[in-house]
């Protein structure tokens, strides 16, 4: 099993498909199972594509919990997205970085605003 581990934020991303789920889980114990990703990313560079993600919403101030559940959440969502138009055979990470603004539209579109009054 693979996984990358930060001891500073005591965060670990398990990479190895448990079950088909990658599982994120704290040194706290807590533990997340991701439902989005596909066989088709498992192809060079998807993981530093994960870590620009991660980057990116660590550096817009999200705490490294939520950075990670979110950044690993869109980097499958991306991932499946792209495979739903392209198809998974030869994805590519650039595939994926071309996919996020339209992805993180489809996403930020479905979260419920609240009401003017």
């Amino acid at each position: 099993m693979l996984a990358a581990e930060n001891e500073t934020w005591g965060l670990v991303v398990n990479e190895a498909f448990n079950q088909g789920l990658p599982v994120i889980a704290t040194a706290a114990g807590k533990v997340f199972i991701n439902p989005t990703g596909n066989p088709g990313m498992a192809s060079g560079g998807m993981g530093d594509a994960l870590a620009g993600i991660l980057t990116a919403l660590l550096g817009q101030g999200l705490s490294p919990e939520d950075a990670m559940k979110l950044g690993v959440y869109l980097h499958g969502f991306v991932g499946d997205t792209v495979v739903a138009t392209r198809g998974g055979i030869g994805l590519i990470a650039s595939d994926l970085i071309e996919g996020l603004p339209p992805a993180m539209r489809e996403l930020a579109s479905e979260i419920p605003r609240p009401r003017s009054v």
